[in-house]
């Protein structure tokens, strides 16, 4: 069997050949038995690899290494009888099609991160033109906005916490203290929630930051509601709820 006839398929099944030297390889498979078992065999590597449906490398990748493996194989000083050459063809197939997962898997994850990137990017600037708005419905908007992010994000968190903070809007502050305890709580929220909670003037807000230093559930913070339930100036139900508090941070 001619070695450049095992060439001749290998080149064909990759793609690399005209249509002159494709008519000519079956020409001589009608009257050359040995070629044409030869052929089958190839094709039976190749509808085997399409069967698995996986993806594949680009027609240049597959050339540029099987230049490599034949540059290697000619390198030898031994020759290796054909059935051989053919496990070695389809150990190429094999590491081609492994390599060309990795690259699509590495598109597909690198594709993936873009499109969260600019979904986060999209989100910020929603939530930056929402909470500088006049109507504080759009600014209580712009806190829901925070609610769709994929992941912590530390900006948003920070724009949360100056709204809770600086807001002249109750309501609009009470939707900050609240988002700032349905998404992952971090240390820098817990430090703003608990000095907020000394602070904070507004009864239905102190009530929500009681609730939220429930939620947190930090034995550590019962001492600030000590403070409330022992200020003769702060509202009995506002005292009520720090008690219940202080009753659930006990019990956990």
């Amino acid at each position: 069997m001619s070695e450049n006839w095992e060439n001749t398929i290998i080149d064909y099944f990759n793609g690399l050949l005209n249509l002159e030297e494709e008519e000519a390889m079956f020409m001589e498979m009608d009257s050359n038995p040995e070629l044409k078992k030869l052929f089958d065999q190839y094709k039976e590597i190749e509808s085997g690899i399409e069967k698995e449906e996986l993806q594949q490398p680009s027609l240049e990748l597959s050339h540029r290494f099987n230049q490599m493996l034949e540059s290697e194989i000619k390198g030898q000083t031994k020759e290796f009888p054909y059935p051989y050459k053919i496990l070695a063809y389809a150990a190429s197939i094999v590491a081609l099609v492994t390599l060309g997962i990795m690259i699509g898997q590495n598109q597909f994850q690198s594709g993936l991160l873009d499109a969260q990137s600019k979904e986060i990017v999209g989100l910020r600037s929603e939530m930056n033109a929402l909470i500088n708005d006049q109507s504080v419905t759009n600014r209580i908007e712009a806190i829901n906005v925070a609610y769709e992010f994929p992941e912590q994000d530390d900006k948003v968190i920070d724009l949360l916490i100056k709204t809770m903070e600086s807001d002249p809007s109750s309501n609009v502050r009470l939707a900050a203290v609240e988002a700032l305890v349905e998404i992952p709580i971090t240390d820098t929220t817990k430090k703003a929630i608990y000095e907020r909670l000394e602070v904070e003037e507004d009864s239905f807000v102190k009530i929500s930051l009681i609730q939220a230093v429930v939620k947190i559930n930090d034995k550590n913070s019962v001492h600030l509601l000590d403070k409330i339930t022992q200020d003769e100036m702060t509202p009995k139900f506002i005292k009520d709820e720090a008690h219940i508090a202080q009753l659930k941070l006990n019990k956990t």
